[in-house]
């Protein structure tokens, strides 16, 4: 060591701190840096979507808090969840997506609150097909509904249920299991029902993106007579 240089001493301890020493940087989880994170890591999951075609897309679109947007994103929810944070729990954001569920990993990414997620409604491609039939009954969203239609399920034991709760011998297991159950059944009433959704659609919506894999003229094609008058789409 005493018969290196000094030039040659400091490039030593920078390899070495540069390997055993690695540096990080704690960055807020915007849209800019959420989607150039996933840019960087896996391109071909985002579809390629760069930061600043995000905020073309963005600014193209004119999503604002009240409106309503109707999304397709394929981009492991990158875009939804910028139409999110824009609207920051005011308005509504009609998600659609193909397959058996949603991929929307981006929205974990925001550290979004309940109300702000609440404006973010998955559905899938199939119900546009239904648009055409009116529906039967108007959907019924009222909180005293929604609580109605929780507790019949929460009242009803299926037989997986009481089967867990045969193999549970503690009692403390057993109240917290059907916690947990209760928890569950209650997010999922809380969300809307298929026939709102459908209603919402055929209201039109105040904007329209597609970010999507599949053929864009197709989709928009489809989209489209869903989209309110004058207003845009990208």
């Amino acid at each position: 060591w005493s018969n290196k240089t000094q030039f040659s001493q400091q490039k030593y301890l920078a390899q070495k701190e540069k390997k055993h020493a690695p540096r990080v940087r704690l960055l807020r989880c915007d849209v800019a840096s959420v989607c150039e994170t996933y840019f960087l890591k896996n391109t071909e999951k985002v579809n390629n979507l760069r930061p600043d075609s995000l905020a073309q897309v963005l600014a193209y679109s004119n999503v604002y808090a009240g409106c309503q947007a109707l999304v397709f994103d394929t981009c492991m929810g990158v875009v939804v969840a910028a139409c999110a944070d824009r609207l920051d729990g005011h308005g509504r954001i009609l998600a659609a997506f193909a397959g058996q569920q949603h991929h929307f990993d981006a929205m974990k990414r925001f550290n979004f609150s309940e109300r702000q997620e609440a404006v973010v409604v998955p559905f899938h491609t199939t119900e546009i097909g239904k648009l055409v039939e009116p529906e039967e009954e108007e959907p019924d969203e009222s909180p005293e509904a929604v609580e109605a239609r929780a507790r019949v399920l929460i009242d009803t034991y299926p037989e997986f249920v009481v089967e867990k709760m045969a193999t549970l011998t503690d009692e403390a297991k057993k109240n917290e299991y059907l916690q947990r159950r209760e928890a569950r059944i209650r997010r999922q009433c809380a969300k809307p029902l298929p026939g709102s959704v459908r209603n919402w659609l055929r209201h039109t919506s105040d904007s329209l993106i597609i970010a999507t894999e599949f053929n864009p003229l197709a989709v928009l094609l489809e989209l489209l007579p869903l989209l309110a008058p004058s207003a845009p789409f990208v």
